[in-house]
C-alpha cells in the first residue's frame, strides 16, 4: 500500500486587498531575527528581573554575588612543614605589630616555664650504662661486639645529644646541674666499659667531642655563683668537682681528646683554692 502524498500548502493572492491570511503571499511576511526579539524589553544588569524576549512573563535575575568560602587556616597550617611555618612567622614579625605581640607573649611564657622547672636527666645515664653493660650489644664474641659497637656508640651519643637539646641557656640552675652531673656519669661509664664493646666505644671519643662541648656550653651559661655552687655540690662520694677531676685524669690516661672540654668545665666549677686529687675509683 503506497503512502498518501503530502499535502502541499495552498497559496492565495489577494492582490493587495489586505486579507491578512497567512496563506496570502501578498499579506504574510515571515518575521526576521531582529523583528522577533524586542531588545528594548531586556532589563539592565541592575534589574532584579529578566524579561523574556519572547513575550513570556519576566523571570528573576540570576544571583550576581557568591558566598565567601570558609578558609580553615588551622588545617592549612597543619599541612605545612615546621620550617616553613617558622619562616612565615619570622617574615611577618618585623613588619606586623600584632605578630610581634603574639611571638613575644609566647616566648616569655615558654621562658618562664624553662627558668622555673627542673629536669632530672638521670635516666640518660642509666640508659648509657645499660647500653655498654647489659644490652644485647654486649652479647657474643669479640667480633660481634666490634660490629655492634657502631650502633652502641650512636645510642650513647643520642643520650648525650638529648641532654644538650633539653638544656638551653635559659634553663634553671637545677636543670643545668642535673645535666652536668649526668654527663659526668656517662663519661665515667664510657671510661669503665669493658670487653671489646667498651673498648671500641671508648676509642670513638678520642675524636668525638659532643660530650665535652655540651658540658662546656652548659657550664658557661651559669653565673659564677652557680658554677661555684655546682662544683661544691657534695654527696656520699664527694663533690662534683672532685668526681669530675677523676674523669678528666682517667680520660687523659686513655688519650681521649674528645673529653678535653671537661677540664674547661672543671676550671669553671672548681673552688679557687683547688680540690684535692682523688683517684680512688671506689669513692667515685
Amino acid at each position: 500500500m503506497s503512502r498518501p502524498n503530502k499535502r502541499t500548502r495552498q497559496e492565495i493572492n489577494c492582490d493587495g486587498c489586505g486579507c491578512g491570511k497567512s496563506e496570502c503571499i501578498s499579506c504574510y511576511e515571515p518575521p526576521s531575527d531582529t523583528q522577533s526579539i524586542n531588545f528594548s524589553s531586556v532589563p539592565s544588569e541592575s534589574s532584579s528581573y529578566f524579561a523574556s524576549p519572547y513575550g513570556r512573563p519576566p523571570l528573576p535575575a540570576p544571583p550576581t554575588t557568591t558566598a565567601t568560602p570558609v578558609v580553615d587556616y588551622n588545617y592549612m597550617i597543619s599541612q605545612l612543614d615546621e620550617n616553613i611555618v617558622r619562616y612565615i612567622v619570622a617574615t611577618l614579625a618585623p613588619v606586623s605589630p600584632g605578630v610581634q605581640a603574639v611571638v613575644a607573649s609566647a616566648y616569655n611564657e615558654k621562658m618562664q616555664i624553662i627558668q622555673t622547672q627542673v629536669i632530672d636527666f638521670d635516666e640518660y645515664s642509666k640508659e648509657a650504662w645499660h647500653i655498654l653493660n647489659t644490652s644485647s650489644y654486649t652479647e657474643g664474641s669479640g667480633s660481634k661486639q666490634f660490629e655492634a659497637s657502631f650502633d652502641a656508640r650512636s645510642d650513647v651519643i643520642a643520650c648525650i645529644d638529648a641532654i644538650g637539646e633539653e638544656t638551653p641557656p635559659e634553663s634553671s640552675y637545677g636543670t643545668k646541674l642535673s645535666a652536668i652531673e649526668t654527663l659526668r656519669k656517662i663519661a665515667k661509664t664510657i671510661l669503665l666499659a669493658e670487653d671489646t664493646l667498651g673498648s671500641e666505644v671508648r676509642k670513638a671519643f678520642q675524636d668525638e667531642t659532643c660530650l665535652g662541648d655540651i658540658m662546656v656550653r652548659i657550664a658557661e651559661s651559669m653565673t659564677p655563683e652557680e658554677q661555684r655552687r655546682a662544683g661544691a655540690k657534695t654527696d656520699a662520694k664527694g663533690s662534683l668537682a672532685t668526681k669530675l677531676r677523676w674523669v678528666c685524669d682517667e680520660a687523659k690516661s686513655y688519650c681521649l681528646g674528645g673529653f678535653d672540654g671537661l677540664r674547661d668545665v672543671l676550671a669553671l666549677i672548681e673552688q679557687p683554692e683547688g680540690i684535692i686529687n682523688e683517684h680512688d675509683e671506689d669513692r667515685l
